[in-house]
């Protein structure tokens, strides 16, 4: 019996049409299943419902993003006296902010931050129940040393701040520590790095205060003084604190941007508790284990107390941050009028819902499971709902999915190519593997190309300020790659399948690439293979059902159930790129003038667009007109790169104040002395200017217009042609030193250096043995300081009087070892290294070793032609200045 279902145009109608047996179509070298076919879409119609559905998703993905509760004000008290209530918060984060920048050491930071801080814990204390107890400790910490495993940085700090507050019964139990710090970078007022979090712990506490039940166990909040000096904090509670030995978990919060949702991105995964805890207790949970990827794997080069937490105390923890609007970390723009007032609400909502299920938990041998080195795999759904389990278990499911895609392909393919001789089958096969792949090549090619034209034509970074212009600068040369591949194949008749059928491969060929990159990830340990799961799980379930149905021969039914089947991952796709562009594209404010910022952020955005919309590439084969789109698309691509380039919506900065999004610049007025070998008196030479140091791609170049010393020649490359070993430049910590490359010297008068001075008093040498000799040097510096020692080639340093368990080198450069000391709150100090010949064949041994001192007062410590230079930045430059010492000198041995 014939079935027949027909498609024809009357007055502007499309219908389907389907024959299983249609011999209006039949052709002797037509295979029987080309018999079957679906008529195409109008153009104008096709492409209205496609931006229409993309345009929902998009809006969909990215609103569970940025959807917030209500806020609670004061007057909700009543009604809810239990609830986290925002305004409080609000108005604690606004008594630290006003202070200003709070650096550690400082007096702003020590003493008034301090004050303020016990002042409103008294005030909860004194308000509080009774029937919980409240102890608040204020501690200093002084002579302490770190060495950071990672770059061998070591760092000694003196009269650090923490305020400790112990609530609950203060019995035995061992005690939950929830961490924030106080302390800002210099010119930062720092409200969401980190006072908003120290805000709502304090609110936190006010809430539990008022508890008419006694706590399971005691938390221990710390708000530590010393975050922003390489967590220096963190390490000395750790190390020096009485209550660090009862901790069995901790909660730690920072943040990286101005507000947003906070997320949880790193957790002690081989403790599966604590994330089952979060998964069912946080109110609005935000979680990937996504980030604690990134973070292992170096993408992205930051540290937080976690680290100090988990490696000193061997505790398990959590590890939160706010991310939104990375413009703003560590500068001015901190404020507290970007942070909206919901932020407070849902990080407060989730802190105060988690203390008291942590506090909760009561039988010890579930706080000491472990999955036995075994890491956790963690995510949520578009901030719904969190899911977790084992990476044995990721593993299972994944190859389970991949498995399923790859029979669905394999039986798709024998019944769409039904009639075809088994070679047919396997070029049809091929066919819709090769075109999808092409395209992705051509599309990231497109993508390389067009990131080297930017920079070729000084327009890096256009996107830095509005978003929106990737898409059509990158967005939509992807989509023709994309498409042209395929729609050439099937138009110009290189396929004996007709059209409805080839679509139908080509979606197969598309599943068939993304399931060997997910089964490439898997066998890769890779625990954000989440990604391909949470993706294809509904169309691998969807496809099974339509070949137990035995749908696959209608082409119609086929691809309405997969392209709806796709709709789970398109949203969350969406969701999980917005997060990802939303911290990257501000990072690249500060990524590095060496890298370029187009090529990493083009080929991002275009990988994430290609695995949003490739599923829905071969709809565009059925709109009637496709060649008249692509042409269209290529036209509005044209006409966004001629206003890239030719208009000002291609510059990068703004500084509007409610969404600044700044170019970075630090600018030390520095004065730098050379002296003679072995000798602390006699100057070999002596110099002083600008040196400003560049964060991102298009460094000073903006920047002719309106500084004369850059537009005239007075500016040159501060290590060109310099011999001075590593140019001669005053470091503060390891991490700028990679910059020197890219930085820029202009000579001016020197600066006003208030304060203590900076410089090696005293240096003595003592042999220890014929292949070791003891130097021991008296140091005189400010508040923060540095010091840089480089034995010459064939040495090393062996031991020295810091305490770090042994000298660690924190890189090496022309053959040789250079070894960081960074020092905070300084004033004098002594210590002694032995350097040891590990190299006989060199025979002139000496020692360079630089002591760098920089003065972070104010602006009151700016002479006036540095106050003159910097005047002379535009508004959208966000300049970080102070004045430095330098003082460089060589022993010999």
């Amino acid at each position: 019996m014939q079935e027949n279902i027909r498609l024809r145009q009357r007055s502007n109608r499309y219908e389907v049409e389907e024959s299983r047996e249609d011999r209006e179509y039949s052709s002797d070298s037509v295979p029987p299943k080309c018999l079957t076919r679906v008529n195409q879409f109008p153009t104008l119609g096709g492409l209205a419902v496609i931006c229409s559905l993309a345009y929902l998703a998009f809006y969909l993905g990215t609103y569970l993003n940025y959807r917030y509760p209500k806020p609670l004000n004061v007057e909700d008290v009543a009604k809810q006296s239990n609830q986290f209530i925002a305004e409080r918060a609000y108005a604690d984060l606004f008594k630290l902010v006003k202070l200003g920048p709070r650096v550690a050491g400082s007096q702003i930071n020590n003493v008034v931050t301090t004050r303020i801080l016990t002042n409103e814990l008294e005030a909860i204390k004194a308000q509080a129940n009774s029937f919980n107890n409240m102890t608040i400790d204020v501690s200093h910490s002084s002579e302490g040393y770190i060495q950071f495993g990672s770059n061998g940085m070591v760092t000694k700090f003196n009269d650090l701040v923490n305020i400790a507050v112990k609530f609950g019964p203060h019995d035995d139990r061992k005690k939950l520590l929830v961490n924030c710090h106080f302390d800002s970078v210099y010119m930062s007022p720092g409200a969401s790095d980190d006072g908003l979090n120290c805000a709502v712990m304090l609110e936190v506490l006010r809430v539990l205060s008022k508890r008419t039940v006694s706590m399971k166990r005691d938390i221990i909040f710390l708000f530590n003084g010393a975050e922003e000096t390489s967590m220096q904090g963190s390490y000395a509670f750790m190390k020096t604190h009485s209550w660090a030995e009862d901790i069995f978990a901790f909660l730690n919060y920072d943040s990286c941007g101005a507000g947003g949702k906070e997320i949880l991105f790193q957790a002690s995964t081989e403790h599966p508790w604590m994330v089952e805890i979060y998964s069912k207790f946080a109110k609005h949970p935000f979680a990937s284990v996504v980030g604690e990827e990134l973070f292992n794997y170096g993408v992205i080069p930051s540290y937080t107390d976690y680290q100090n937490f988990r490696d000193l105390g061997k505790l398990p923890g959590l590890d939160f941050a706010h991310f939104t609007n990375g413009y703003v970390y560590h500068t001015k723009y901190d404020d507290i009028n970007l942070i909206d007032r919901g932020v407070y609400q849902n990080t407060g909502d989730n802190m105060l819902a988690l203390v008291k299920a942590f506090t909760d938990v009561t039988d010890e041998s579930f706080v000491a499971e472990k999955f036995d080195g075994k890491k956790l795999v963690y995510y949520d759904f578009c901030g719904l709902v969190v899911f977790y389990y084992s990476q044995t278990t990721n593993t299972i499911l994944n190859l389970a999915i991949i498995l399923l895609i790859f029979y669905n392909v394999l039986q798709n393919t024998f019944v769409i190519t039904e009639g075809l001789k088994r070679v047919e089958m396997m070029k049809q096969l091929a066919l819709g593997f090769a075109m999808p792949l092409i395209g992705i090549i051509m599309a990231l090619t497109s993508v390389t190309i067009i990131a080297f034209e930017m920079k070729y034509l000084s327009r890096t970074m256009s996107w830095f300020t509005h978003g929106f212009l990737l898409l059509p600068l990158y967005g939509l040369p992807v989509v023709i790659c994309l498409v042209l591949p395929m729609l050439s194949l099937t138009s110009y008749k290189y396929s004996s399948l007709c059209w409805g059928k080839q679509v139908q491969m080509y979606m197969n060929g598309i599943l068939l690439i993304i399931n060997l990159l997910f089964l490439l990830g898997t066998m890769a340990g890779l625990r954000m293979t989440f990604l391909f799961f949470v993706s294809l799980i509904t169309p691998s379930i969807a496809s099974s059902a339509l070949g137990f149905f035995n749908r696959q021969r209608s082409v119609s039914t086929w691809l309405l159930v997969y392209m709806l089947s796709f709709i789970p991952h398109i949203v969350n796709t969406i969701n999980m790129s917005a997060r990802i562009l939303n911290l990257f594209i501000p990072l690249m404010g500060r990524f590095g003038p060496s890298q370029n910022p187009d090529l990493f952020v083009g080929m991002l955005f275009s990988l994430v667009f290609i695995y949003i919309i490739i599923f829905l590439i071969p709809a565009f084969l059925m709109i009637a007109k496709p060649f008249t789109l692509l042409g269209a698309l290529l036209v509005i691509h044209i006409v966004s790169l001629t206003a890239i380039i030719f208009t000002p919506i291609g510059f990068p900065y703004c500084n509007d104040p409610l969404a600044p999004t700044p170019q970075r610049f630090s600018v030390i007025h520095t004065d730098r002395v050379f002296y003679e070998l072995n000798s602390l008196n006699e100057s070999q030479r002596g110099d002083s200017g600008f040196w400003i140091v560049n964060f991102d791609h298009n460094r000073v170049w903006t920047l002719e217009d309106h500084v004369l010393e850059v537009r005239n020649g007075s500016m040159k490359r501060v290590c060109g042609g310099d011999a001075e070993f590593l140019c001669g430049l005053p470091f503060l910590t390891v991490g700028s030193v990679h910059l020197r490359g890219t930085s820029n010297w202009i000579s001016a008068d020197p600066p006003k250096l208030l304060g203590e001075g900076t410089e090696l008093t005293s240096a003595t040498k003592t042999q220890i043995n014929k292949d070791t000799v003891r130097f021991t040097f008296e140091v005189f510096a400010p508040d923060r300081a540095s010091l840089i020692l480089s034995p010459s080639k064939g040495y090393q340093v062996s031991a020295w009087s810091f305490k770090t368990g042994g000298p660690k080198q924190a890189f090496v450069i022309d053959g040789r070892s250079v070894y960081f000391i960074y020092y905070q709150h300084g004033d004098k100090w002594q210590f002694w290294i032995d350097v040891q010949n590990i190299d006989a064949n060199h025979s002139e041994p000496s020692l360079d070793i630089a002591v760098n001192g920089h003065y972070q007062d104010g602006s009151h410590n700016l002479a006036d032609n540095f106050k003159q230079f910097l005047a002379q930045f535009p508004s959208w430059a966000e300049v970080t200045a102070w004045p430095a010492s330098y003082k460089a000198y060589k022993f010999s041995f």
